[in-house]
Order: structure tokens, then C-alpha cells, then sequence
């Protein structure tokens, strides 16, 4: 699945900028570039020996790469008159597109990378006391963690909700600061799906971040869990760049397939349990989610848990 854009900053002071992605090397490719005055500059360029190309000032309009130009985005092609355009390929990612500006001969050119995040993983419990009566448990500390430096929990916002044919029944609401755990009781609602959210507030004092979990459980009249599925958050294994190797917490009684998602387009970004993703460079959460089958009927909104990420 193709990712939407790769981004990519460039000096201005220089006179040619090299376009590091995977591409047959030796090759000659058809490129469209559009500025954000909808100008559109059509050419073609040669890759070297890595698969490389490189756009040079003087091709184009004088000063037309400079640090006030704003973006521009640009697309490939194999053949100047076909419809298609390429897959970009850099560090192992797809991505559709590529959007490049620039940047004062007076600035250090620094990459865009992943300075921080906030993540955790917790569980919520769902305990039937016979026939249609259930007891629902959250609680304030989570059973792990990996938030940034000087931040910590200090509260939680929760959601719980019951859907059935009828629709969208609210149960429970509220924020939760001190208790260590918070018990709540709800009986009598028939067969349907049970929605628990729970928000995890993380701040320095100054700022607040974020990072949810999520269970739906299907049940029926009598105190019989049906099907369920638990996303109890993620973990960040690793991280490099904006590159974030990272595992969702999730059980669920289907096979239902995972999709991860980011801001600020909300486009599929890869899939699985475990994969590693490349984050555009304005986003400030990572997501995943899945897309529920019949086993859910009555449940009819989306359906996934983010946390905080934070790029400089």
C-alpha cells in the first residue's frame, strides 16, 4: 500500500539536488512538478548507478528553488504519455508522491525526525455476575508505558457505550484523576456490543498528551461474550528517523486484518501486527485499527485507538 507523499527539504544554495529513492539505475524517467501556484514543470531525468537523480537550478526558471517557493510536489512516470505514475520506493517504503521545498544557505539542513512519543498498553475488565449484569473495571496506571521525558499520567478520559439495533445507547463518561480504578456496573441491556474507550492524559505540566485503548465485546441476553475485539494499545520497539518499528497490543475472537494509519491525512500507512512505518513529517499521531465484520452488526462507528508522536 503506497503511502501518500515523501518529504524532502533541500538547501537552496545549491545548484543541483539529489533525489535519493530507489528507481532502475541508468534509466530514463518522465517527472511532473507542480508549485503551489498549480504551475506545472514537465522534464526528464537519468538515475546513476545507485538509482538516483538529481533536478539542477538550471533546467527551470532562475530562482525558482528558493526558501520562500513553498512546496512542490512531484510525480514519475516511465513513458511521457502514459496515464501511470510510479511507485517511489526510499528506505524500503512506498509512497505515492513526492513533496520537496527548501530551506535559507543560512539554516543547517537538518532531517525531520522522531523526537518523542507516547504510547502505552493497558486492559480493561469485563466480568459478567450472572445472566445479563456485567461489571466493567478501568484503572489510572496502565500496565506499561513509554511516554516522553518529564511527562507522566495524571488522568484518564473514559467512554463506555452499548449499541444494539436500536443504536447508540451512552452509559458511562467522566474523567478520572485520582482513583487508582474506576468500577461501574451496568445490567439489563440484552444482546449487543459493549464500547469501552479509554483515554490516557500524559502531561508536563504544561502540555497534555495522549494514548487510547479500546475493547468492543459482543454479547448476547444471557451473560455469553459472542466476540470481541481488545486493542490495548501499542508498543514502540524501535525508532529511527521518522521510521517507527512498533507492535499493537490486540486480541480479538476473528481475524480481522490491522491497518495503521497517521495524521494529518488519515491514509493507510501499513498493515499487521508488527510492522515499521515511516510517519509524514507534520504528524502528531499514529494509529491502528480494524475494519469489523458481520460479527458486529449493531456497532456502526469507526473503530481504532492513536497515540502522541512528536517530529522536529
Amino acid at each position: 500500500m503506497c503511502q501518500t507523499t515523501l518529504y524532502l527539504q533541500f538547501s537552496e544554495c545549491e545548484d543541483s539536488h539529489l533525489f535519493d529513492i530507489t528507481l532502475d539505475p541508468l534509466t530514463k524517467y518522465y517527472y511532473s512538478i507542480v508549485d503551489k501556484f498549480g504551475n506545472k514543470y514537465n522534464g526528464e531525468v537519468v538515475t546513476d548507478l545507485s538509482g538516483y537523480f538529481s533536478l539542477n537550478n538550471s533546467d527551470f526558471l532562475p530562482y525558482l528553488f528558493n526558501k520562500n517557493a513553498g512546496n512542490f510536489t512531484l510525480t514519475l512516470k516511465e513513458n511521457s504519455a502514459s496515464c501511470d505514475y510510479l511507485n517511489i520506493v526510499k528506505c524500503g517504503n512506498i509512497y505515492g508522491n513526492i513533496v520537496f521545498s527548501f530551506i535559507s544557505k543560512n539554516e543547517v539542513l537538518v532531517p525531520n525526525l522522531i523526537s518523542s512519543y507516547t504510547v502505552g498498553t493497558s486492559t480493561i475488565d469485563f466480568i459478567n455476575n450472572g445472566g445479563d449484569d456485567w461489571t466493567i473495571g478501568l484503572k489510572l496506571n496502565p500496565d506499561s508505558q513509554q511516554l516522553p521525558i518529564g511527562y507522566s499520567i495524571d488522568s484518564y478520559d473514559y467512554i463506555i457505550d452499548f449499541w444494539n439495533g436500536s443504536g447508540r445507547t451512552p452509559l458511562y463518561g467522566g474523567t478520572a484523576i485520582t482513583a487508582p480504578t474506576t468500577t461501574l456496573n451496568t445490567s439489563g441491556n440484552g444482546a449487543g456490543t459493549y464500547s469501552m474507550q479509554v483515554i490516557y492524559n500524559a502531561t508536563n505540566g504544561i502540555d497534555t498528551k495522549t494514548f487510547s485503548i479500546w475493547n468492543l465485546i459482543e454479547v448476547d441476553a444471557s451473560g455469553n461474550v459472542v466476540d470481541y475485539v481488545k486493542m490495548d494499545g501499542m508498543t514502540v520497539n524501535s525508532v529511527s528517523g521518522l521510521t517507527m518499528s512498533v507492535t499493537a497490543n490486540i486480541t480479538q475472537s476473528q481475524s480481522y486484518p490491522i491497518t495503521w494509519v497517521t495524521s494529518p491525512t488519515y491514509a493507510e500507512i501499513g498493515t499487521g501486527v508488527s510492522p515499521t512505518l515511516t510517519l509524514n513529517v507534520d504528524a502528531d499521531m499514529l494509529g491502528y485499527g480494524v475494519t469489523l465484520g458481520p460479527e458486529f452488526p449493531d456497532f456502526t462507528s469507526a473503530f481504532g485507538v492513536e497515540s502522541s508522536v512528536t517530529i522536529n
